[in-house]
This record gives structure tokens, sequence and C-alpha cells, in this order.
């Protein structure tokens, strides 16, 4: 079921990641070749998740009902003039403006794709179609960072010029795309897949992901925009520094593999506590980074924590949702923009007025807070179900 080619679905996915990936890796440190300090580059990257988060929020209550191919595709046309107007900019103002608008633009693209990728999935097969879309767009962002840290080595530019090209492509392949389309799900895809699940209230999952989720990109949003700040100090080079983003990615890429070949982690807490608690420790860790390997290391399991919080999430957004399946993952994708907002700006506060590595065990103690307001929502489920 669902769309019968979705090969330029993923391929779109692909080119739109690598995009953002790119850009990711080179506008930290464009905008502190402006002068920009941690704040700045915080606020900048902020602006850009923000916006997207708020066109997400925009998009929820129409989301099911629009059109995706064109509106998709206006969004990357949009995208295509802003990166060729950042090519050309010296002023701090103006990219932080510029970001913006990438980030609303791309609120067009992402839900309306994810949903028209999922559509017409249930069960192991809408697992297996998230294992694949999950691959691809993490695929890209191992590559993204690696191009965009070494392009920009070779020129301010050409970063934001590759970016402009892989948008390019993005609108060719949504051009390819057969349109969705929803079937009736077999009986083996509507039949619960064990007691436990059918005993889970999946709303409660779902909701307890998407907190997981919040903090999980909150601390991706630290790590792409004040990471930049702590290699510039330590004398790590832009194309390792796209390495080290690139490790990253790869880790969150074999979360999603992983994950994508079982349904054991369904609907059982315990992984999601646990991974929670890693991603904790291992922030507090980058307090004692002092070389891109040991930087490497740490990114490398936090990639795989942030992977598990993802699939969660995107999962639980999508299981279930019959007709609210697109404005789910319309909440999915703003509640990760808004995690990233909150790790940019909140990381830049810190690492500017306190200290250059502040953010991280500041951030550490919010992933357990929310840790625990994930415990309070199961909690107050199960006395209400009582």
């Amino acid at each position: 079921p669902g769309p019968t080619r979705i090969w330029p679905l993923l391929a779109a996915a692909f080119t739109q990641a690598c995009c953002v990936a790119i850009l990711a890796t080179a506008l930290p440190f464009f905008a502190q070749d402006l002068g920009g300090k941690g704040f700045m580059v915080g606020l900048i990257g902020a602006a850009g998740t923000g916006t997207y988060a708020l066109g997400c929020a925009l998009m929820r209550p129409v989301a099911d009902r629009l059109s995706p191919r064109p509106i998709a595709t206006a969004g990357v046309l949009i995208e295509i003039i802003v990166m060729v107007a950042m090519a050309h900019i010296r002023s701090l103002a103006h990219v932080l403006v510029l970001f913006a608008a990438q980030g609303l633009a791309m609120s067009l693209f992402w839900p309306l794709v994810m949903g028209w990728i999922c559509s017409g999935a249930e069960g192991q097969t809408l697992n297996r179609r998230l294992a694949r879309f999950n691959l691809t767009w993490c695929t890209a962002l191992m590559v993204g960072p690696f191009i965009g840290g070494a392009l920009f080595e070779l020129g301010q530019q050409l970063p934001f010029y590759a970016a402009a090209a892989c948008l390019v492509l993005t609108v060719g392949l949504l051009a390819m795309a057969s349109a969705p389309v929803t079937e009736r799900r077999s009986a083996a895809e509507s039949k619960p897949r064990s007691s436990d699940e059918t005993a889970a209230d999946s709303s409660v999952f779902r909701y307890t992901a998407w907190v997981s989720l919040f903090f999980a990109y909150m601390i991706l949003g630290m790590c792409r925009f004040q990471l930049p700040i702590l290699a510039r100090v330590l004398h790590i080079r832009e194309a390792v520094f796209g390495i080290v983003m690139g490790v990253l990615s790869l880790a969150m890429t074999v979360s999603f593999v992983m994950l994508g070949r079982t349904d054991r982690w369904h609907y059982r807490r315990g992984f999601h506590v646990a991974a929670q608690l890693l991603m904790a420790a291992t922030v507090i860790a980058l307090c004692w980074t002092n070389s891109a390997t040991f930087m490497t290391v740490v990114v490398t399991v936090a990639g795989l924590c942030i992977g598990l919080s993802y699939t969660s999430s995107i999962y639980y957004s999508a299981s279930r949702a019959g007709r609210r399946l697109t404005s789910r993952l319309a909440v999915h994708e703003m509640t990760l923009a808004s995690g990233v907002v909150c790790g940019s700006f909140l990381g830049g506060l810190l690492t500017q007025s306190v200290h250059l590595r502040a953010a991280y065990p500041a951030c550490a103690a919010l992933v357990l807070i929310g840790l625990l307001i994930q415990l309070l929502i199961t909690h107050r489920a199960r006395d209400a179900a009582a």
C-alpha cells in the first residue's frame, strides 16, 4: 500500500537533507567569520529552526487536506532562492533573516513528504518504510557535513551553491514521484502485534516519545551550533569537524537500521529510559573534550541515543494515525525543531555569558528533567486507567 513509486520521494529526502547538512555545517563558521560570537551563532540557528517549528504548527490543522507535490515543490523553490542569496551577503542580520526564511520554506516540505511516504502503511510495513526513510535522510547527513566543511575551506560561497544544486535535484525528484494513495490495510497489518501492544495506550507512548524527541534534538541543536565554536578554540579544521558531524549522523543511521530490523522495542519503555540516561551522561562528557577524536567518540554515543528518540517519535506519530497522519507528523517535526531552537539558543547564551562548556551540563540536566516528565505522564495515565 501507499505510493507505488516511492524511490523518488526517498531520493528527494536525501537531496533535501544533504542541503540541510551542508548548510548546518558551513553556517556557524560563516557567521563566526562575519564577527558572530556564541550567542549570535546560536540565535541564527534558533531563527531557522524556530520558523520551521512555526511553519509546522501553522500547517498542522490543514496538513491532511493539502496536496503534497505542489506545496512541497513551492517550498523547495523558495529555498533555492534563499541559498543563492545567502552566498552573496556579508551581514549577520541578513544571515539571520535568510536562515529564518529557509526554515519556514522547509516546513512546506518535510511533514507533507513524510506523510506521502507513510500513506497506507501500518505495523511492520510502516516500520520498514520508516526505516528506509530514516536511513535515506540520515545518510545525507553523513555526506553533507563533509561536503560543507570541505567546500567552506575552498571558498565561503561554495557550500551555499552546493546546497542550491541539491535543491534543484529535489524539485525534479518530487515531479517523478507517484501520487499518494490510501489503501485498505491487510489483515496481517491490522492485527495487533501482541497482547502487550493491545493493552498499551498508544497516545501515552506518543506523548512521551515527543517529550524525548524534544530533549534529544535540544542536544543535537547544541552540537550543531555550539560545537563549531569549541572546534575553533581547539584548532580543529572545518573539514575535520565536518567528519565529526558526519560520524554523529552515521551513529543515528546505525540506530535506524537496527530499530528497523525488529519491532521488539515497540511499546517498551525500558529502551527509551536507558537511552536517555546514557545521552545525559554523554553530554556531560563533552566538558572534557580536548580533541577531534574524543569529540567523535562522544557524538557517536549521542547519535545512537538520538536515533532511538527520533525513531520512537516518528513511529508512534504515524502508527494508528488514520486521517491524522500528516498532522501528527507535523507535530513530530515541530517538536524536534523546537528542541533544536532551545539547544541552539540556550547553548549560545551559556557559551558566551557563562563558560565555553557551560551548555553541556545544563543540557544534560534538562534531559533528566525530560525523563521525569515522561515518567509523570505515564504515571498519570496509569492512575486514570485504574
